[in-house]
């Protein structure tokens, strides 16, 4: 569900929220759809990304976990597409 505060509430109230805000793939989703209609979400995957080797057996074991549990997997890759250019943005933040 991603971390922190709502899309909406980022949109409808001055906030630093969109810095520091960890997205769930459906906010991906949400946001693009919100903000920039002329954009398409072609594909949103789960990924795991290992930044520090995985030195003691509990890393090794997470690991292990996250290539067959996509949900523990920490980052997301999206791939986003931007066919024709109609609407631009067509939502304004409130602030």
């Amino acid at each position: 569900m991603g971390g922190g505060i709502w899309v909406h509430e980022i949109l409808s109230k001055f906030t630093n929220g969109p810095h520091w805000k960890e997205y769930s793939a459906r906010e991906i989703r949400t946001c693009f759809n919100l903000l920039f209609p002329d954009f398409q979400v072609r594909r949103l995957q789960y990924v795991s990304i290992p930044y520090f080797p995985a030195n003691t057996f509990e890393k090794k074991l997470w690991r292990m976990a996250e290539r067959h549990i996509r949900i523990l997997r920490t980052n997301i890759f999206a791939e986003i597409g931007l066919p024709t250019k109609e609407h631009g943005i067509t939502m304004v933040p409130s602030w």
